[in-house]
């Protein structure tokens, strides 16, 4: 059996996390892959 967690983000912070999508799509395309390298 598979279990799926997910973590709640209280209401304030999602339009803050969308503003901020937002603002990485001007400059990279939804095409692009945003990968973080260590």
């Amino acid at each position: 059996m598979q279990h799926l967690l997910c973590q709640v983000i209280p209401y304030w912070e999602r339009g803050l996390n969308e503003n901020h999508n937002g603002l990485l799509r001007q400059f990279f395309p939804k095409q692009m892959a945003l990968r973080w390298r260590e």
